[in-house]
């Protein structure tokens, strides 16, 4: 099994462009992270209500956890080629994740890193962001969340580096320069 993974931020639309490649064009099975979570939140697994009370808490998931969820999904793959979005993020989950990787004899082929360069454009464009930045007063609380998301994604890819090739690469929001995303995207597939 071949593994990709996509750190992106979470107000940007522009990565559908490199999903639909890898996905459609490649035959890559996604795993987003924040899907499965809810989904196992929403379905009431067992996963799920741990996830829950940690929640209710107000507590960090433990990286335990989040990496026993994603195996587990990635085990139910019947393909062999993954992508991952926006997994596994924290130092801790990303040395859970390649013993894993290691143990199941799986490659961690790269890591994209789409770093957003018109991420205030989604505050107009995107319905649910702009409720959003509504309801905080201003589009501060979505520049604060996207500093956030930047700085967690460079820590990763980072720390990923060690175990795989790392592409990082700019992408515009709503295709402004969508051919200049297409250009970069082709150069490293």
């Amino acid at each position: 099994m071949k593994i990709e993974i996509l750190y992106k931020d979470r107000f940007e639309n522009s990565g559908q462009l490199l999903i639909d490649k890898l996905t459609k064009q490649e035959k890559y099975e996604l795993i987003d992270f924040s899907d499965v979570l809810r989904r196992h939140i929403n379905s009431e697994s067992e996963l799920g209500l741990k996830l829950q009370s940690y929640l209710n808490k107000g507590q960090l998931i433990p990286a335990e956890l989040t990496n026993e969820i994603m195996t587990t999904e990635i085990n139910q793959i019947q393909t062999d080629k993954v992508l991952l979005k926006n997994y596994p993020k924290s130092k801790e989950q990303i040395e859970l994740f390649i013993e894993f990787c290691k143990e199941k004899k799986i490659e961690l082929k790269r890591a994209w890193h789409m770093v957003s360069l018109n991420v205030l454009a989604n505050l107009e464009k995107i319905p649910k962001h702009s409720k959003m930045a509504a309801k905080y007063k201003s589009h501060e609380y979505i520049e604060m969340n996207h500093e956030r998301s930047n700085k967690a994604n460079s820590e990763s890819i980072q720390e990923i580096a060690n175990y795989c090739e790392t592409i990082t690469f700019e992408s515009e929001s709503y295709g402004v320069n969508i051919e200049n995303d297409k250009i970069r995207i082709s150069n490293h597939t």
